[in-house]
């Protein structure tokens, strides 16, 4: 009976509330295309009052624990307190919950996973990118055949933040590729698929970028993103007559495109990036201002 009301009543309500928080995050998440964009996205901001919602899962969590003690869901509900820390930015909180669960339930294979992968999310946060690299290749060797498709995906995506942000694009873009592979969720999938086309700009791989961001463009990706993704195809293009005069005017008649008028200062952006790469200091700098204004 503990199991059952643990398991429908509290922990299955208690996990609805954490995927709701997170999907009203990315709603409001704001992605900075001139950058390496976010593998996921972690909105937060902390106004100095505890969240309400994710005050309410971590009752929840603790009530499985000092109510329902006989269920087999202990560590499912450490793992909810976790996550609810690290979506709160509690992040040294999170990582000891993580902690004790890899600890404490290690033949519990499928959350020992999850909370490997979650440790190495909030260790990045917390900087201490050593301590993330041996979750992350934990996580990683313990993959087998019985773990989840979402599961695998999340933790090449994990290590995939990891490889930004230690700047070894070559490593990240290979775990792009293996992260997409497993990936089931459209969204992240067009998401990841965007940063490794980034990834592959910067490891001097303009025919792949092309493709991977000619692909977003012809899905159905969010507005922003497959505009941002036509700005870096444009950008990257080798046009038959090789001029950038060529691009720069393909970049100019996208601010003729109503559907662009919220972009407008990108694209000004992306035309003094060539005017500077040809040298053409003033017509940089004529973009530069129309960027900003």
């Amino acid at each position: 009976m503990q199991n059952l009301t643990a398991h429908y009543n509290i922990l299955f309500d208690a996990n609805e509330i954490l995927r709701e928080k997170q999907e009203s995050y990315a709603l409001s998440f704001v992605d900075s295309y001139n950058e390496i964009l976010r593998v996921y996205q972690d909105t937060t901001a902390q106004s100095g009052t505890p969240d309400k919602d994710l005050e309410e899962a971590k009752a929840k969590g603790n009530k499985i624990i000092n109510i329902k003690e006989q269920s087999h869901y202990l560590g499912d509900a450490y793992l909810v307190l976790g996550k609810a820390d690290y979506l709160e930015a509690n992040y040294f909180d999170a990582a000891e919950y993580f902690s004790y669960v890899v600890r404490s339930f290690p033949t519990e294979k499928k959350l020992a996973e999850e909370a490997l992968m979650w440790k190495a999310r909030t260790l990045i946060y917390l900087n201490e990118l050593p301590k993330a690299k041996l979750a992350i290749d934990s996580a990683v060797s313990n993959i087998d055949k019985k773990t989840k498709k979402s599961t695998i995906a999340d933790i090449y995506a994990t290590k995939l933040q990891y490889d930004i942000d230690v700047q070894n694009y070559e490593e990240g873009e290979q775990t792009a590729k293996k992260g997409i592979q497993f990936c089931r969720n459209k969204g992240q999938r067009l998401r990841w698929t965007f940063i490794m086309a980034q990834l592959q700009e910067l490891n001097n791989k303009a025919t792949d970028a092309y493709k991977n961001y000619s692909s977003i463009v012809n899905s159905n990706a969010a507005f922003e993103m497959a505009f941002n993704a036509n700005l870096n195809r444009i950008r990257i293009e080798q046009n038959e007559n090789g001029t950038k005069a060529n691009r720069i005017d393909r970049l100019r008649s996208l601010i003729k495109n109503e559907n662009n008028k919220d972009f407008i200062d990108q694209v000004y952006y992306q035309v003094a990036q060539l005017y500077f790469l040809d040298i053409d200091l003033q017509n940089a700098i004529k973009n530069c201002h129309l960027s900003i204004t």
